[in-house]
């Protein structure tokens, strides 16, 4: 369920908790899918900064393991070069970056997770006119966070996650089930190729490497610099630790973005992973 619209004064005092904001602040609800966001726009010596506050719905805010999961990736990127969106941490302690409060006036409402995050100003990348470039940069970025993830790794990340390869064919086995307009011929030929997919990926498991990766990389989760044709990366909480045939393929997909970034020089690109603003 997403969360319910939060009335301006209210996400002013969440933003408060991790910075200043001034004396002026405008607050902007964003488009979003499961969780509220929202721009955060403060003023201050005529210079506005802008960030995302991003309150996220029930289930996510049960987890704050992974949460903090995400944080902690994001750090690391930072750590090792890979420019992106900052998350703040709390005023009060420094090394908090997820606050839970209770939002409404029923004693029954749970806590739920807040964070804010450094505003990243480039449009999506599925509005933008595609071209050659624009690709060869989405494929150095996607290398940039792999690479820079292949040494991380969090507890949280190993969490069960339905995009796991290992656990594709219990997926397709407990949706089929719930597919009422299938013919029996038709259950029959997706429950076949789920058993076939579970045989494999138990062959395949001990072989495959595993490690952290993005796992959410697409047109609505890319923002790009249409002047400069930069690609930076938007995530919705996909990332976990995945042991599947698309980590080999992710691995050959690196070593040639960075064949190819040797031949022909591309700008420096700039990097928002996990952040969600408007999605």
């Amino acid at each position: 369920m997403e969360s319910k619209n939060l009335p301006s004064n209210i996400v002013q005092g969440l933003a408060s908790l991790f910075l200043d904001t001034g004396p002026s602040v405008q607050v902007t609800r964003l488009v979003s899918y499961l969780d509220a966001n929202y721009a955060v726009d403060c003023f201050n010596a005529g210079q506005k900064e802008r960030y995302v506050l991003k309150v996220h719905n029930a289930e996510s805010s049960a987890n704050v393991a992974y949460l903090e999961a995400q944080t902690a990736a994001i750090l690391h990127l930072l750590a090792h070069g890979v420019p992106t969106a900052r998350p703040m941490p709390c005023k009060d302690d420094p090394h908090t970056f997820v606050l839970m409060r209770q939002l409404g006036a029923e004693q029954s409402l749970s806590s739920q997770a807040v964070r804010l995050f450094q505003w990243i100003d480039y449009p999506a990348m599925g509005t933008a006119p595609q071209d050659s470039t624009l690709q060869r940069s989405w494929g150095c970025i996607m290398g940039h966070v792999t690479n820079a993830l292949a040494d991380f790794d969090h507890p949280a990340m190993h969490q069960h996650h339905d995009w796991n390869m290992m656990v594709a064919a219990d997926i397709i086995q407990q949706r089929t089930a719930e597919l009422e307009h299938f013919t029996e011929h038709q259950r029959h030929l997706v429950l076949s190729a789920a058993q076939q997919l579970m045989q494999h990926s138990q062959q395949l498991s001990a072989s495959l490497p595993c490690q952290v990766c993005h796992a959410d990389s697409n047109e609505a989760n890319l923002l790009t610099d249409p002047a400069r044709q930069q690609v930076s990366t938007l995530g919705r909480g996909a990332a976990r630790v995945a042991c599947m045939l698309g980590a080999r393929e992710v691995k050959s997909h690196v070593h040639c973005c960075h064949r190819y970034t040797h031949a022909v020089p591309v700008p420096p690109v700039s990097l928002s992973a996990f952040l969600v603003q408007g999605t």
